[in-house]
């Protein structure tokens, strides 16, 4: 997807999608397990660690029904008000604590960021089934700086559904002839 500074332009950057608008955000700090203890213990009824958001596949948890929302471009005002009440308590922290997590990461990157990182002449997004609206989203926003960009899914093998994914994006828009 583009090429690391200190090699040449040859050398691909082969990376997530996370990984690449953090790197195109430059210093950034994102909520880990020490700072999301902070968070916990603060409030443990909406808890942001890895075990309490998944369960069954299903997005379990107010913060983890965020996360969907988000990752789903879902307006706010059809938000159940908990999950809202949430948001606010959340973005006050993260805001106050100089934090990102992995959603923000896109959402900066779909706001600011206009060239995925290394100015790549294509992009090529292996197992696109399993992006969500909103990384579609900065896909598209990077793609009309590049000469190709190449979806490699399978909508019947979409796995992450629980985070917001939706095959049905591969081909939303819908792309010219000449490019699929």
């Amino acid at each position: 997807m583009g090429k690391k500074e200190d090699e040449d332009s040859t050398t691909p950057l082969i990376s997530t999608l996370h990984s690449l608008a953090k790197r195109s955000l430059g210093s950034v700090k994102l909520v880990d397990e020490k700072t999301a203890s902070a968070w916990n213990q603060q409030y443990p009824a909406w808890s942001v660690t890895a075990k309490d958001r998944i369960d069954g596949g299903v997005a379990a948890g107010i913060p983890a029904q965020y996360d969907t929302l988000r990752n789903r471009l879902t307006p706010q005002a059809v938000w159940h008000p908990e999950i809202r009440r949430f948001a606010g308590k959340w973005e006050a922290w993260k805001r106050e604590s100089e934090l990102l997590d992995f959603t923000d990461l896109l959402e900066r990157c779909v706001e600011s960021v206009a060239t995925a990182p290394g100015a790549p002449a294509s992009l090529i997004v292996d197992e696109a089934q399993d992006c969500s609206p909103l990384m579609m989203r900065l896909i598209h926003k990077w793609a009309e700086k590049v000469e190709r960009l190449y979806l490699i899914g399978d909508e019947d093998q979409c796995i992450f559904n629980w985070m917001g994914a939706d095959p049905t994006v591969m081909l939303d828009p819908p792309l010219p002839a000449d490019q699929i």
